[in-house]
């Protein structure tokens, strides 16, 4: 097996909670976090998606990281008994830990689904740590898109109403559901910090209406690209390929500096 294929066990502990993870291994200058959605995702991501995200930047030469945040996956931690700043406290000291065990001063952030909202709110309270953010199939904040991701409108009345409802089973907390109007700091945080930050919009989203998607970016003069053919999870096999695709070539121009010349609008 190829060296850029190897991966070892991570973890680390906050606030008593061993948080498990899998460390892919590379010898890029800074290393890439994975920050899973709510609920459906954890370190393996739906369908092996943050797997196979890892395994195609660790052969870029990045060293990856994908983690279960608290509650979730192999994690320790009850979600009933969790706040999304729980998940945001998470990231960010797994941020920290990452750059003091491969010897980096930054870290690439990569958000999916509200896994967008925790990278996006670690990283402005990080933001010296941030070499860039890219977020996929960032979930928008509105009742529409609220009552698709719980399946039913009783379901979204019943997390207004007590704080806690259940989606497939799982526990899902308000405090998560509200973290989805952290993406609205996403154009401040392109205007101020000049970080190299991109989104990538699913064509086929079965969670975020595209319409408006494009319409927050359009009139944020955001940096963006639509994978077509492509569901919230990335499930279609052609549409991950070509995420795949245009994440292998964001990383390598951002391995060799040339931030002005990664994918343009």
């Amino acid at each position: 097996m190829s060296s850029y294929l190897k991966t070892e066990d991570f973890s680390i502990q906050n606030h008593g909670r061993t948080l498990v993870g899998r460390l892919h291994l590379g010898s890029n200058a800074f290393p890439v976090l994975i920050v899973h959605g709510y609920l459906s995702s954890n370190k393996i991501g739906p369908h092996r998606l943050y797997v196979e995200m890892a395994n195609v930047l660790s052969r870029v030469g990045y060293c990856v990281l994908r983690i279960d945040l608290s509650g979730m996956g192999e994690s320790d931690g009850d979600i009933s008994n969790l706040e999304f700043c729980d998940h945001v406290s998470d990231v960010s000291l797994a941020v920290t830990k990452l750059m003091n065990y491969v010897g980096s001063k930054k870290v690439h952030y990569i958000g999916h689904c509200i896994g967008t909202c925790t990278a996006l709110q670690s990283a402005i309270d990080n933001m010296a740590f941030v070499e860039s953010l890219t977020l996929i199939s960032p979930f928008m904040p509105t009742d529409e898109n609220y009552i698709r991701l719980l399946n039913t409108e009783k379901s979204y009345l019943e997390l207004k109403t007590t704080g806690i409802t259940l989606r497939k089973g799982l526990v899902c907390k308000k405090s998560f559901i509200d973290a989805g109007y952290v993406i609205e700091k996403y154009p401040e945080f392109c205007k101020q910090s000049k970080i190299n930050s991109f989104v990538y919009f699913s064509g086929n989203d079965e969670m975020v209406r595209l319409e408006e998607s494009l319409t927050w970016a359009k009139d944020n003069n955001l940096r963006y690209k639509i994978i077509s053919g492509a569901e919230h999870n990335f499930i279609n096999p052609s549409a991950r390929t070509n995420l795949f695709f245009e994440l292998e070539h964001r990383f390598r121009l951002l391995n060799t500096k040339k931030s002005d010349n990664v994918e343009s609008v």
